[in-house]
Parts: structure tokens; C-alpha cells; sequence
């Protein structure tokens, strides 16, 4: 994107203090929490793109897209998440209502982190105005969102890169808000042994019987 302007924002040009979520959560050095609520701010005071910094852009996003009043994805959970990309004019009604949302919130409750993430704000909002969580393209009160092949390419269930005919972007996942869980030090182990493909059939499998164990369950309980 050579005719855009990339601009950083930090302590010396934006103020981390504005409301209590982004305060508290400055101040407990959870820096991704900061940048859920100034994401919006920017962008709704001057409009543009914004991405998360372990974002990858492999081409220019296309002309039809850009041309939408605001934009985002799916991740390949099925929520939505501005982190991919999201990008609005300036002024824009739905961005305003995203910031409303932080303007009530806390990130310490009770001298503890709030984890709330933006992911989950933003879809619940969607949500209640139409979203389906279908990973499917759909454009709810004016704010289009594309199938997690567009902006994500990724793979949440194998966590792999997952590249396609129409991925503009890539979102490695970096999570350097968190820490590395044991399910995580297992699904790595069981790549190395069993392969990505392999993991990913055993996955299938796992959740087939899960599945037909809980139905299962269901029925007993009902006769009961």
C-alpha cells in the first residue's frame, strides 16, 4: 500500500489516561488492552486501517473493499475480530457505539484484570444487530465483514498458517498478552509426532465423539 500513510500512535502523541479501562490497563502493563479502546478512537476521529502488529498484508486491499464505509473479518473461530483489520471513515456511527461500550468499562475490577476482549465487545454487538457467526460475508448496520479467509489466514483449530486463493492478510496470533497454556504445550507436542494433517484428523475425531457422547447424554436426561 505505498500511497498510505503509516502512522504510529504511542504515550507521546495520544493520551493513555483519556478513560478509566485504558488507564487501569496502562497501568497494569497490559498494553493490547490499551490499544482495543485507541483502535476505535483513531479511527473514529480520523478514519483509516488499522491492524494489530502481527499482522502480515501480502497484497493491496482491493478497490470493492476499501470502497466499503467500514470494514472487518471473521477470524476462523467465528467471532469477529477488529485485530485483523478494521478500518471505518471518520465519524462513523458503529465505531462511536464500540467506543461507548469501553467508556463504561473497567480493565481492574476488584484489583484484578478485567479480560474482556475486544473480539468479544465487538461481536456481541454485531450480534444484537443481525450478525450471523457463520463465517460468511454479510454486512450488518453498514459495517461489512469478510470470511476469515480474507483477513485472518489462519488456522485456529491447528494453529497453522492457513494461506488461500483470497487471503489479503495474515494474523500470526503473537498473543503476547498470555501466556502459553498446557492445551498448547500438547496440540505442539502432538503436531511434532503426529503431523499437522494428522492433529487435525484426530481433532475431527475427538469432536465426533464428543458430540455424539453429548446427544447421548441429552437423550438419557430427557427420559429421565
Amino acid at each position: 500500500m505505498p500511497d498510505y500513510q503509516i502512522k504510529e500512535w504511542n504515550e507521546e502523541n495520544y493520551d493513555v489516561t483519556k478513560n478509566d479501562f485504558i488507564k487501569e490497563a496502562y497501568q497494569l502493563k497490559k498494553w493490547a488492552f490499551v490499544s482495543d479502546y485507541v483502535r476505535f478512537d483513531v479511527v473514529y476521529k480520523y478514519g483509516g486501517v488499522y491492524f494489530d502488529t502481527d499482522v502480515e498484508l501480502l497484497k493491496p486491499i482491493p478497490k470493492e473493499i476499501l470502497e466499503q464505509k467500514v470494514f472487518t473479518g471473521f477470524e476462523s473461530a467465528g467471532t469477529v475480530n477488529p485485530g485483523l483489520v478494521y478500518a471505518a471513515v471518520k465519524h462513523d456511527s458503529m465505531t462511536k457505539r464500540f467506543l461507548e461500550k469501553y467508556e463504561v468499562l473497567h480493565f481492574s475490577v476488584n484489583g484484578k484484570p478485567n479480560y474482556i476482549t475486544v473480539n468479544t465487545i465487538v461481536t456481541d454487538i454485531l450480534g444484537a444487530s443481525g450478525l450471523v457467526q457463520d463465517d460468511s460475508f454479510q454486512i450488518v448496520d453498514e459495517v461489512a465483514i469478510y470470511p476469515s479467509s480474507v483477513f485472518c489466514g489462519y488456522d485456529q483449530d491447528v494453529k497453522e498458517i492457513d494461506i488461500r486463493e483470497d487471503t489479503i492478510s495474515v494474523h500470526h496470533y503473537a498473543g503476547t498478552w498470555t501466556k502459553r497454556t498446557k492445551k498448547q504445550k500438547v496440540q505442539a507436542c502432538l503436531k511434532r509426532v503426529f503431523g499437522v494433517e494428522g492433529y487435525r484428523k484426530m481433532l475431527k475425531f475427538y469432536r465426533k465423539i464428543r458430540k455424539n457422547v453429548r446427544i447421548q447424554f441429552l437423550k438419557t436426561t430427557r427420559k429421565i
